[in-house]
């Protein structure tokens, strides 16, 4: 009997949600629009090019929200130790492989973003101006993992937190720490903790999701109804 339930309560963990399955979807979304937006032939054509350029606005936004729409509260040491570990250690790793390949490389090629002194140092206090300017979004997101904290602690509610970054996303900040991109996808993360929060935002979401189904399927109905009965005609 004990072994039946604990099979029970093994298979109800396992059982994926629909929330996961959703998060699922969107993050091979964004992954397939990262891919794309980092492959620019010479002799791309222009809607290629125009594609790409609207993917590029919006996958850095997906990711920032998934960030917050996974984000659980916890012990606020233990959350930065985490969270240090798991985007500051591979930013750390692949900036001294970035160094080592523009190194070598550099001796026999002109880089866009060649390795210098002041680009080591950037790699700490402008990440947006160093050698290897993409790993800004492991800096920042690692930022936000520290702000967002506070925020919720002050104000208790995740929606006026969203409210608050929306707010402090109005100022312009410098690129110093990427403080830049952090206040401006700071409110994306908060929406998807907010999201992931308040149940009453996916229900409204669910509902106009199969209000628009709904109408598809009427919509479908109503055209084949019409394209039988002038096919019978």
């Amino acid at each position: 009997m004990h072994l039946q339930g604990l099979a029970y309560q093994t298979k109800c963990i396992c059982k994926p949600t629909k929330r996961a399955t959703s998060v699922s979807i969107a993050r091979c979304f964004a992954i397939v629009a990262v891919v794309l937006t980092h492959y620019r032939p010479e002799d791309a054509p222009a809607w290629w090019l125009m594609m790409i350029d609207g993917f590029h606005k919006f996958h850095v936004v997906v990711f920032f929200f998934l960030a917050g729409y996974l984000y659980r509260k916890k012990d606020y040491v233990d959350h930065i130790k985490r969270k240090a570990l798991r985007t500051m250690t591979p930013y750390a790793m692949l900036a001294v492989v970035g160094l080592l390949l523009k190194s070598t490389s550099g001796l026999y090629v002109q880089l866009e973003n060649p390795v210098a002194r002041q680009s080591l140092l950037n790699i700490i206090i402008y990440p947006l101006e160093s050698y290897v300017p993409l790993l800004w979004f492991l800096y920042a997101l690692f930022i936000i993992f520290a702000l967002y904290p506070p925020l919720e602690f002050v104000l208790k509610n995740r929606m006026l937190v969203f409210v608050a970054t929306l707010l402090l996303a109005l100022p312009s900040y410098p690129n110093m720490f990427c403080l830049s991109m952090v206040f401006r996808y700071l409110p994306f993360f908060a929406l998807g903790a907010a999201w992931w929060a308040e149940p009453v935002l996916t229900k409204e979401w669910m509902l106009v999701h199969s209000s628009v189904s709904r109408l598809r399927q009427r919509r479908r109905s109503s055209l084949s109804f019409r394209y039988t009965v002038r096919g019978r005609w």
